[in-house]
């Protein structure tokens, strides 16, 4: 965000374009957030706590429901009632914030189900926001044999300051309704964060009616998933 003098008048913002498809950055979301909590801050903090994705409990909830709002191609699924707060105290800030997510949306729906899709994930880091990258790819029934079923695999690679590299691997599959999940570290984690991810895959599932098991490795190798190139652009900041 620039504002610029003009002689006689007030000064206007003017809002610096970005691909954020392409940068670990989302300024617009960032701006944004940054006005609603002054405008609303009861809300912003609701949905900070309770959508935004960042390194706790509700990790994989939260991008869960993000996505459900990307496949819709509407941020106003995912921020609710602050779109409106944010609609009409910043209209021209809302309607950049739209033009993101629907850009982030194309990358994400348009992409051929066979191939590796990249879906932009906004991530609370403790001082701001990362623009993170999450790779899926699914598998059609036949592809590898008659016996072959739906697939969807999927890895989030992410690293704090101070537990290290993260990656969760998975794999969903349609027959059984079947969901297993990798958990990687550098380092074993202590166990009370063990217990508190086993209760978290343990709780959605049996919500979802879904089998499966949760792993945990410790000084494993890692999968690096190559990173393409968007409009002649590297890709970069974090993957998942």
């Amino acid at each position: 965000l620039k504002t610029t003098a003009v002689s006689g008048k007030p000064i206007v913002p003017q809002f610096i374009l970005s691909n954020v498809t392409s940068s670990r950055e989302w300024p617009s979301l960032e701006m944004a957030l940054s006005q609603l909590r002054l405008s609303a801050p009861d809300l912003t903090q609701s949905f900070s706590q309770s959508r935004l994705p960042q390194a706790n409990n509700r990790l994989a909830a939260n991008i869960l429901l993000y996505l459900s709002a990307v496949r819709g191609g509407d941020v106003r699924h995912w921020l609710g009632e602050l779109a409106r707060n944010l609609e009409q105290t910043q209209p021209n800030l809302a309607g950049r914030l739209r033009e993101d997510f629907a850009q982030v949306a194309r990358l994400f729906n348009d992409g051929p189900q066979s191939d590796w899709r990249t879906l932009i994930i906004p991530f609370m880091n403790g001082q701001g926001l990362d623009a993170v990258q999450m790779h899926m790819r699914g598998q059609s029934a036949g592809a590898d044999g008659e016996d072959a079923e739906d697939a969807s695999r999927f890895l989030v690679d992410i690293a704090l300051s101070r537990l290290g590299r993260i990656q969760m691997d998975g794999l969903v599959k349609s027959q059984g309704k079947k969901f297993d999940l990798i958990f990687r570290t550098e380092k074993p984690l202590p166990a009370y964060m063990r217990k508190d991810i086993s209760r978290i895959f343990h709780d959605f599932a049996e919500l979802g009616g879904i089998t499966g098991g949760l792993t945990f490795q410790a000084s494993a190798r890692f999968i690096n998933v190559p990173i393409d190139y968007i409009d002649g652009q590297l890709r970069s900041g974090l993957v998942i």
